[in-house]
């Protein structure tokens, strides 16, 4: 094999993993927000500022009684930290035992649900402000939302609009 080559079949190498690692960021955050973590970080503070729990404390606050819970969702939360969406802290216990701790960083008050508005949907459409094209959405079999992202867009028309069918096409981000 020469070096071009050798080069070239590293570069695709390097390539098939950054394909790879490229659905991970919005699979764990669509998990994390159907297990209410960001809500649960966020109700912990009152706001993006504040307090900061231990993975434990979050894990017990999930529906799933999993003895090994903790462990899990502290990758998700290290994971979230490393893009801004968490905000992670560490401090050592008594028994000098390292621990980190997560609160919630400034764009989760655009990810969680709150009373007033409802899920983060509301944040995407204001459904008086998109009267005029909901009602011409509501005419179409089929709704192609391109760098759609979690399918916030899709979920809030699907659920007014039965009859559409819809297509989240999104793109992988490096």
């Amino acid at each position: 094999m020469s070096k071009f080559e050798d080069e070239e079949e590293q570069e695709l190498g390097k390539l098939a993993i950054r394909f790879a690692n490229a659905a991970v960021l919005p699979m764990v955050l669509k998990s994390a927000l159907e297990l209410n973590v960001i809500d649960t970080n966020f109700a912990s503070s009152g706001s993006s500022e504040g307090a900061f729990l231990s993975h434990a404390e979050i894990a017990s606050k999930l529906p799933a009684k999993n003895h090994d819970a903790p462990v899990l969702p502290d990758r998700m939360l290290r994971l979230l930290a490393g893009y801004d969406i968490l905000k992670c802290s560490v401090r050592t216990g008594e028994n000098g035992v390292v621990e980190r701790l997560y609160g919630a960083g400034p764009i989760c008050k655009f990810l969680v649900k709150n009373e007033d508005r409802g899920d983060v949907e509301s944040h995407n459409l204001d459904h008086e402000q998109c009267s005029p094209c909901l009602q011409r959405i509501s005419r179409t079999k089929i709704v192609v939302d391109v760098g759609g992202g979690i399918d916030v867009t899709l979920i809030m028309i699907t659920s007014m609009y039965s009859h559409i069918k819809s297509i989240n096409f999104d793109f992988l981000m490096f």
